[in-house]
């Protein structure tokens, strides 16, 4: 294990910090990985001179890493980039990033990928397929620029808990293309116009293995549709829908919270009725000074 700590890194070429270990093709039992480094406090900012797909940090067939207290911005794609789901345990804590994306898009200030499944012992000592889950946890994450989301869950990722962030200026949570078994919960997200996916945007997922959305604040500044159930039928909700939403507050311009179901667009109260977003309540925009205490709060100010 390493530990980077109190660095200044600026107009690097290429990427400020990065961890790269080795498998047997899928097989990453052997323990030939990095694992338990820790990058602590360090302000990096003006990376990727060179190479534009460049972050702060970046990991692949890498694990059980502490990222806390760094101050990520100006950068030209993500400020934190996790290649694949190899065994898990990451943890992304107490964070600051901004100005990520500002030579590229489709990404945001945290990118993750999971095309590759790896086995590990790392869940719970057992050879395994499934990871331990990664934690993303009380970041500050403007995602503005080309940033879509705050943390962009692409191409297959799974296990992450993602809980206590200000994702601000940016859309909340995404899967596609098969990720699974993963929470966003206890988040404050404000989302302004860019691609339509707002406070959360999912793909289909296989029966017992949907992702949890619960207990979170999602202000839309622009529209009172809040998010995308691409598996999700109107006229039978509660067999379709096969992702956990509950206990959540929108807060849009009219106060009228909707959902893209499928293809067509639902009150909220018609997906309640199916058993989907129990407790969950649409109300008007807040004042600033409300969000600003909703950010406190979360971020524990």
């Amino acid at each position: 294990y390493a530990v980077v700590s109190e660095n200044v890194f600026a107009w690097t070429g290429d990427s400020a910090m990065a961890a790269w270990g080795y498998t047997n093709e899928n097989d990453g039992t052997t323990g030939e990985q990095p694992r338990n480094n820790s990058i602590l406090f360090n302000y990096a900012y003006e990376l990727g001179i060179y190479q534009k797909q460049s972050s702060m940090w970046f990991q692949a067939k890498s694990c059980l890493n502490l990222l806390q207290g760094n101050i990520f911005f100006n950068g030209p794609r993500a400020g934190i980039n996790i290649n694949d789901g190899f065994g898990g345990g990451t943890q992304i804590i107490d964070n600051l990033l901004f100005n990520q994306c500002r030579e590229s898009g489709d990404h945001g200030d945290i990118n993750t990928w999971d095309r590759q499944p790896f086995m590990t012992k790392v869940r719970d000592g057992t050879p395994s397929y499934s990871p331990a889950d990664n934690e993303v946890a009380t970041n500050f994450i403007i995602a503005n620029y080309g940033a879509s989301q705050g943390i962009d869950n692409d191409d297959g990722s799974s296990w992450y808990d993602i809980h206590e962030n200000f994702f601000y200026q940016a859309d909340g949570f995404k899967m596609d293309y098969g990720g699974h078994n993963s929470k966003f919960w206890g988040n404050l997200v404000l989302t302004v116009p860019y691609d339509g996916q707002n406070c959360y945007n999912m793909a289909s997922f296989i029966p017992g293995h949907g992702d949890k959305w619960y207990n979170n604040r999602c202000i839309v500044t622009y529209s009172d549709t809040v998010g995308t159930i691409l598996q999700c039928n109107e006229h039978d909700v509660k067999t379709t829908v096969q992702v956990d939403l509950h206990g959540n507050e929108y807060y849009t311009p009219h106060g009228n919270a909707s959902v893209k179901c499928g293809r067509n667009i639902v009150a909220l109260p018609l997906l309640q009725s199916g058993n989907v977003e129990k407790g969950s309540v649409g109300n008007k925009l807040p004042s600033d000074d409300q969000v600003l205490q909703w950010a406190k709060e979360v971020l524990k100010m």
